[in-house]
């Protein structure tokens, strides 16, 4: 609709003064809502999709303790895969627009902080086993006739 309004005021030979006002307009709300939408977005809903595989692995080192997982470089990769990602969207959104427009638009820098507990809790669920039944364990090892031995080897 714009690149139709934008047309129609260059092919009635207005005059650049008004041409001019009508860009800085237009740059102007342009601005202003990307701002909006930028404050508004919800990190999480993006990065929720990310497959993490290899991030984790790359981040995971394993000592005789267990896993040692470095959260923040977990959080500093996703936060700039984010940012990534929001800027590519709206570089797709000011690709629609008329060069003498969208070359007035200053986008704001995107600053995304994530919740280092946010990701902690992400990879934590990511290396939980999925077929886990602590309860289904549980009535097992409870169980009256339950012998640990024919368990383990199962034998009956």
């Amino acid at each position: 609709m714009g690149q139709v309004i934008f047309e129609i005021l260059v092919s009635e030979e207005q005059s650049d003064d008004f041409i001019e006002e009508y860009i800085w307009l237009c740059s102007e709300v342009i601005n202003t809502q990307l701002s909006n939408y930028i404050d508004d977005i919800d990190p999480l809903s993006i990065y929720e999709e990310y497959d993490i595989s290899d991030l984790l692995q790359d981040n995971i080192k394993y000592n005789k303790y267990g896993p040692e997982i470095n959260y923040n470089e977990i959080r500093r990769r996703i936060e700039n895969w984010v940012v990534d990602d929001i800027d590519e969207d709206i570089g797709s959104l000011l690709s629609l627009l008329p060069h003498s427009i969208s070359k007035e638009i200053k986008v704001k820098n995107i600053g995304i902080e994530l919740d280092t507990m946010d990701i902690e809790s992400m990879v934590d669920l990511y290396l939980e086993p999925m077929d886990y039944n602590e309860d289904g364990y549980m009535e097992t090892a409870t169980h009256q006739n339950f012998d640990a031995i024919e368990a383990i080897f199962e034998r009956e």
